[in-house]
């Protein structure tokens, strides 16, 4: 089970995150091992980021 993610550019995650529609899947490439897929929901993003903003 993936339990963290370290990304090199977390504007283009969050972007996804804020785009995507119901889903967002993330493929962790790795030397030599399969890569996991994570599919994570996205439901209620776009909101919670609108609301976090709007705090600035």
């Amino acid at each position: 089970m993936l339990e963290a993610l370290g990304v090199l550019n977390d504007a283009v995650l969050v972007q996804a995150f804020t785009n995507a529609t119901s889903k967002v899947m993330i493929r962790v490439m790795r030397n030599g091992m399969n890569p996991p897929d994570s599919i994570i929901a996205t439901k209620g993003f776009a909101q919670a980021m609108n609301a976090v903003n709007s705090c600035r």
